[in-house]
């Protein structure tokens, strides 16, 4: 059965991690549908650092809808060090909710919360359970931003997407980002194993649309997976390049040290609370993706059908 809700705009936005690959993103889509939007990146402020939690609280409105998209992802750091700059984040922003009350809180969690391997597939009623320090990381951060916003009267939305891909991205992590560049500047797909895992992969523009739509309807609360509902393996996603680009050298398997496991998920909230979003293909993610990738390379030897 679909929830029914009703769209309620809020009167600003403000933005957390502008300088983010989610956060640039949602920043183009706000200001070409001209929605009043408050930026806020690591230049303003440091949001590790102690204070961060009363410049914020000077800076919220009571209207304000408010996006938490900062993090320090895997690929800028690991390990105790950003798994407890991560946590001061949250804590700063918890401190801030708490000292200025807003409208609405969306946090931009992570499937990172659930292990790999995880059966049957996983829903919004599933009980995380992560493995790594991010995962662990994103989940504290949820409860830490539930207690606050249940305290003051918040409402509040978590997301949790799965791995994002498309223009933009910097942290070329192992997918479709990295198996892109290296086509590009190299003409070879290097995978472990056989890429025989099995992952969900979102394109940027759809979670930008999910979240705009999150913002809009003020209504929408609870937890929300942002995920295709179909996944594919890295297999498949670096042949579908490997065929886009033309490769001659193509896919190259390398060693597995880790045994092969998947991430399956199943159908949630997601079509019931917003059916006018409709992720687009694999194969048309792949195609913006290399569009712009293509600007950049300097191997000729790649075309591009």
């Amino acid at each position: 059965m679909s929830e029914s809700l009703t769209v309620k705009e809020t009167a600003r936005i403000v933005l957390l991690g502008a300088h983010g690959f989610v956060g640039k993103a949602l920043q183009s889509k706000i200001r070409r549908e001209g929605r009043s939007i408050r930026a806020i990146s690591r230049a303003e402020i440091d949001l590790i650092q102690i204070n961060a939690q009363h410049r914020l609280a000077e800076i919220f409105e009571p209207h304000d809808t408010v996006v938490f998209a900062s993090a320090i992802t895997p690929d800028r750091g690991k390990g105790a060090r950003a798994f407890m700059n991560n946590i001061a984040i949250g804590h700063g922003v918890a401190q801030a909710l708490s000292k200025a009350p807003v409208s609405k809180v969306i946090y931009i969690s992570s499937d990172a919360v659930f292990a790999e391997g995880l059966l049957p597939a996983i829903t919004e009623d599933t009980l995380p359970c992560p493995k790594g320090l991010y995962g662990i990381m994103h989940l504290a951060r949820e409860k830490m931003i539930e207690e606050v916003c249940g305290e003051r009267g918040i409402q509040l939305l978590i997301l949790r997407p799965c791995a994002i891909y498309g223009p933009g991205d910097t942290h070329n992590s192992y997918g479709p980002n990295r198996f892109i560049h290296s086509a590009l500047q190299e003409g070879i797909i290097r995978l472990i194993g056989k890429g025989e895992e099995v992952r969900p992969h979102l394109f940027i523009e759809d979670f930008v649309e999910v979240l705009f739509e999150s913002i809009r309807i003020r209504e929408l609360i609870g937890v929300l997976h942002v995920i295709p509902e179909k996944g594919h393996s890295f297999l498949e996603i670096a042949q579908e390049i490997s065929r886009l680009l033309k490769l001659s050298k193509g896919v190259e398997c390398l060693r597995r040290s880790t045994e092969a496991s998947h991430k399956i998920f199943a159908s949630g909230r997601m079509r019931n609370v917003l059916p006018q979003v409709k992720f687009r293909s694999l194969q048309a993610g792949l195609i913006a993706s290399i569009a712009e990738g293509r600007c950049d390379s300097q191997n000729p030897s790649v075309q591009f059908i």
